[in-house]
């Protein structure tokens, strides 16, 4: 093989490379939501009320059943775990990672 072709052909790598890496996420990937500041229950509530949200719209939106948000705000629901968890993140009342579908 000559030394254009060699040549040639470390461009094509490197460009597909190049390519393979700048690709966009698609539309459906799964988003990483991170929570670094904690606020109160009392808070969090206040927050979808500034909003105009019920905990219903809040739950639908955010793809988490009523009753686990509506625990998870009243103190019912820790949050330690599951769907919980998830609505503990979301909402800020502990610190943690959520994957939303």
């Amino acid at each position: 093989m000559t030394y254009a072709k060699q040549a040639k052909r470390r461009t094509a790598a490197k460009n597909s490379r190049k390519a393979a890496a700048t690709k966009p996420e698609p539309a459906n990937a799964p988003r990483t939501i991170r929570c670094t500041r904690v606020v109160s229950r009392d808070e969090a509530r206040a927050k979808l009320i500034a909003q105009g949200l019920t905990v219903s719209q809040w739950a639908k939106q955010n793809g988490v059943p009523y009753d686990t948000a509506r625990k998870v705000l009243q103190g019912h629901n820790t949050g330690k775990f599951g769907a919980a968890h998830k609505v503990a993140v979301l909402l800020s009342l502990k610190r943690g990672t959520a994957v939303l579908a």
